[in-house]
C-alpha cells in the first residue's frame, strides 16, 4: 500500500493580501437585523474574498417619510472597506410608510409600482439619497432580488405568475435616480435559479438597455453548465454587452425547511454543506461568470425569517459560521482555501486531463461517469482538479486509486506536483 506523504497545509491569505478575485461572500439581510454584523467583519477579511453582498433595506433606512438613515449601512459598507473587502448593494424591499397593508414591518418582497404614484415616487427619492449618499465607496447596484419568486415580489396580479415588464419598469426608473449621481455606475439585474422564460421576457422588455450585468441566483445547479449558455444565448440576441454574474447561491448544513431544493431530504450536514460550496465554485470559475457569491457569511438566528407573505419560514442554516456562537463551519475553511488558491493568478484554461478510478487494476465504469474535472492555469503552470459527484453528504470510503494522466507542457512540466486536499487545506506529494 502506497503512503502519500503530508507536507503542510494552504497558508490562509487575509483580503488585503489578495490584488483581486472573482469570489464574494453574502453580508445580506442586515435591514431585517437577521445576523450580527460584529463578530463578522474579520472572519470576511480573514476568509478571502474580495466582495460582499450588502442589501440596503428601504424600511430600515427611511423610518419618517423623507427623512434617511443610512448610519446603519455606513457602519457595514466602512468595516468591510477596512477588511479589503468592496461591498457591493442589493436595493430592494418595500416601506410600511407607503404600504399599509403588508402584513409584516418589514415589507419584505413588496414592490412599490403595485401601491400607487406617491409609493413609485417615494422609492424613486430613496434610491437618489442612496446613490448620493454612497458616491465614492460603492459602485454596484443591483436591483431588487429574485423578482421572478413571488415570496420577493408582491401582490402579483391573480392572473400572472411573475411581472418581468414590471421588474423592467423598476430598473429602469432605479437606473435613472443612480446613474445621474454615479457616473460609473454598475446596474445589475437579477433573477432566482436560471428562468429562461423570465429572462427572455424581460429582455425583450427592453431590460438589456438600463443594466450593465444580469446575476443568476442558479440554486440547485452544480456549476454553470448549459443554463449558463442559454443565458449568454438570450443576452447575444437581445443584449450582448450584457455581462453575467452568480449573484447568490447557498447550501444548508441541515436538513428541512427552507433550502437548496436538490439537497432537501438528503441529511444535509456541515461537511456536505463544505463539499457542495467547492463543487460549485469551482464550476462557477469554470464560466464567464466575471463573480461569483456565496450565501451566508452566517447562519440566520437573530431574528424570525419571512418573505412578502409576512409568515415565519424555518430559518436557512446556510451560514459559513454557526449563527449562535459565530464560530466558523467546516465550509468557512473550505471556502478559505479556494480564495488562497482561486484568486487573479488563477484562470480557466482548458487542458488535457484524464482521472480514472481503478481498483485490482480494472476500471469502474459507474464509479467513472460521476468523475468531474476542471482545470486552470496559475502563473503559468497547470492546475488540475476532480471530484467524485457522490451527494456531498455521502462519505463512502472507495478502496481502490484515482489515476490522473495529463499531457504535461514541455516548457512548463510538474516535475514536483502536489495534490491539494480543498476540504481541508491539506497539501501532499
Amino acid at each position: 500500500m502506497t503512503v502519500i506523504k503530508t507536507l503542510g497545509k494552504l497558508n490562509p491569505r487575509h483580503a488585503r493580501e489578495i490584488r483581486g478575485s472573482r469570489l464574494s461572500v453574502g453580508f445580506e439581510s442586515l435591514d431585517r437585523k437577521m445576523f450580527d454584523p460584529d463578530p463578522c467583519y474579520a472572519r470576511v477579511g480573514e476568509l478571502g474574498v474580495k466582495y460582499a453582498r450588502c442589501q440596503t433595506g428601504w424600511n430600515r433606512c427611511e423610518t419618517q417619510k423623507g427623512v434617511y438613515d443610512f448610519s446603519w449601512l455606513d457602519e457595514v459598507v466602512d468595516k468591510l472597506l477596512e477588511q479589503g473587502v468592496q461591498p457591493w448593494f442589493n436595493v430592494g424591499f418595500g416601506n410600511k410608510l407607503y404600504m399599509p397593508s403588508v402584513k409584516h414591518e418589514s415589507a419584505v418582497g413588496h414592490v412599490p409600482l403595485y401601491y400607487g404614484e406617491e409609493a413609485v415616487e417615494a422609492w424613486k427619492d430613496y434610491v437618489t439619497a442612496l446613490a448620493r449618499h454612497f458616491k465614492g465607496r460603492i459602485r454596484h447596484f443591483e436591483i431588487w432580488n429574485e423578482p421572478n419568486l413571488n415570496g420577493f415580489w408582491a401582490p402579483m396580479p391573480d392572473d400572472r405568475t411573475d411581472d418581468p415588464a414590471g421588474y423592467t419598469e423598476l430598473v429602469t426608473i432605479s437606473e435613472e435616480c443612480i446613474r445621474p449621481a454615479i457616473s460609473d455606475a454598475v446596474i445589475i439585474a437579477c433573477t432566482s435559479f436560471v428562468p429562461l422564460r423570465f429572462i427572455r421576457d424581460m429582455l425583450e422588455a427592453g431590460m438589456g438597455q438600463h443594466i450593465d450585468v444580469l446575476a443568476l441566483h442558479p440554486y440547485g445547479a452544480e456549476g454553470g453548465g448549459p443554463l449558463v449558455k442559454a443565458t449568454r444565448q438570450l443576452l447575444n440576441r437581445h443584449a450582448p454587452n450584457v455581462r453575467l454574474w452568480q449573484g447568490e447561491r447557498g447550501l444548508a448544513s441541515s436538513a428541512g425547511g427552507h433550502e437548496d431544493p436538490n439537497q432537501r431530504n438528503t441529511g444535509a450536514s456541515e461537511t456536505g454543506q463544505a463539499k457542495g460550496l467547492l463543487r460549485r465554485i469551482v464550476g462557477d470559475l469554470t464560466t464567464e461568470f466575471e463573480l461569483t457569491s456565496y450565501f451566508h457569511i452566517a447562519d440566520f438566528m437573530e431574528n424570525p425569517y419571512r418573505q412578502s407573505s409576512g409568515e415565519v419560514i424555518h430559518q436557512p442554516l446556510f451560514g459559513l459560521l454557526n449563527g449562535l456562537s459565530y464560530t466558523p463551519k467546516p465550509t468557512y475553511f473550505a471556502h478559505q482555501n479556494l480564495c488562497a488558491f482561486f484568486d487573479e493568478d488563477t484562470v480557466h484554461e482548458e487542458l488535457p486531463l484524464s482521472v480514472v478510478y481503478t481498483e485490482d487494476e480494472k476500471d469502474h465504469p459507474l464509479v467513472n461517469s460521476l468523475m468531474r474535472t476542471a482545470t486552470f492555469r496559475r502563473r503559468g503552470y497547470p492546475v488540475f482538479v476532480y471530484y467524485l459527484a457522490l451527494l456531498p453528504d455521502d462519505n463512502t470510503a472507495l478502496p481502490g486509486t484515482v489515476r490522473v494522466v495529463t499531457l504535461s507542457d514541455p516548457t512548463q512540466s510538474l516535475e514536483e506536483p502536489v495534490l491539494v486536499d480543498l476540504l481541508t487545506g491539506e497539501v501532499s506529494e
